[in-house]
């Protein structure tokens, strides 16, 4: 008897916290940066303030009347867009970096010159838009 009463708070955590996870994991974002068919987004939207389209399930009129909510969840969609870009950036910068160094190691003479030319005519369109948003909101 004496080593239940010792278990029994460990016991009670668990059941607590496994009560508490129940489904955390299954829930859904309530927007998708992507219109996404197999999981329900399918109805395009824009955020009143950045003007960035994001996707919805069919429900969600009916599930996010407030507009304190749609605000917060608007805000949320600019940051995961503006997340997005920033990884896309990221890997824009790293391709043309690594395209600089092949051209240093591996190449001389004017094959160099052109793949170092090449390098940098190599468009950032990711950086460019995280760049122009970033003008524009101060954010």
């Amino acid at each position: 008897p004496m080593q239940l009463f010792q278990v029994l708070p460990i016991i009670i955590f668990f059941l607590v916290y496994s009560l508490f996870s129940i489904g955390s994991h299954d829930r859904a974002s309530p927007f998708s940066l992507h219109e996404d068919h197999d999981h329900g987004y399918t109805v395009r939207r824009r955020t009143k303030e950045h003007r960035i389209p994001y996707w919805v399930q069919s429900t969600f009129t009916k599930d996010f009347r407030d507009p304190y909510i749609i605000q917060n969840l608007e805000h949320q969609v600019y940051q995961s867009h503006k997340g997005h870009l920033h990884r896309r950036c990221n890997f824009e910068q790293k391709e043309k970096f690594t395209m600089r160094q092949r051209a240093n190691r591996f190449y001389s003479g004017q094959e160099r010159i052109d793949l170092l030319d090449k390098a940098d005519r190599m468009p950032t369109k990711s950086c460019d838009e995280l760049q122009k948003l970033i003008n524009k909101y101060g954010y």
